[in-house]
């Protein structure tokens, strides 16, 4: 079920109140069930249990391209319903390394944005691919999917002393 302005009715007995609730704004939201138990054809007294559902980060793939020697910096935001960024997120990440490239370096203390200094060590275009795990903080900690981010990252050109005669 997903949790959204309203949520369907069972309408059948069962035996446990239960549902499979998903969040789709970056704010807990609460889902509120109202419960008649009943035994045979008797029916008790109706009551109501209430579920908090925390929101789990949803970020799409990223791109950055910078200069060599250059920081790039990728602070996702909210913008749903693609993208659920909950307050205080934080990333930890893994980097495939490029040879050509020094700077990149994994991540695992969270971090409230994903930034490194990459500097291209060639006088070609370098790609870097970072995969990121999102971890709501103010609410309920949860983990999102990974995504990556793709940074491309530019040579700065480069030209020696040159004599002429």
């Amino acid at each position: 079920m997903r949790l959204g302005p309203t949520a369907t009715p069972l309408g059948t007995a069962q035996s446990s109140v239960f549902g499979t609730l998903t969040n789709i704004t970056n704010i807990p939201q609460t889902a509120t069930y109202t419960v008649t138990p009943t035994s045979g054809s008797c029916s008790g007294a109706t009551f109501t249990v209430l579920v908090t559902v925390n929101p789990k980060p949803v970020i799409p793939a990223q791109t950055a391209t910078i200069c060599s020697s250059n920081a790039f910096t990728t602070s996702p935001t909210n913008a749903a319903p693609t993208t659920i960024v909950p307050a205080s997120t934080t990333y930890t990440w893994t980097v495939a390394a490029n040879a050509n490239v020094t700077g990149q370096s994994n991540q695992t203390t969270p971090q409230s944005s994903i930034s490194q200094i990459l500097t291209n060590t060639t006088n070609i275009a370098q790609t870097v691919v970072y995969t990121v795990t999102p971890t709501s903080g103010d609410a309920g900690n949860c983990v999102g999917a990974t995504f990556t981010i793709t940074v491309t990252v530019n040579p700065k050109p480069f030209v020696s002393t040159q004599t002429t005669s």
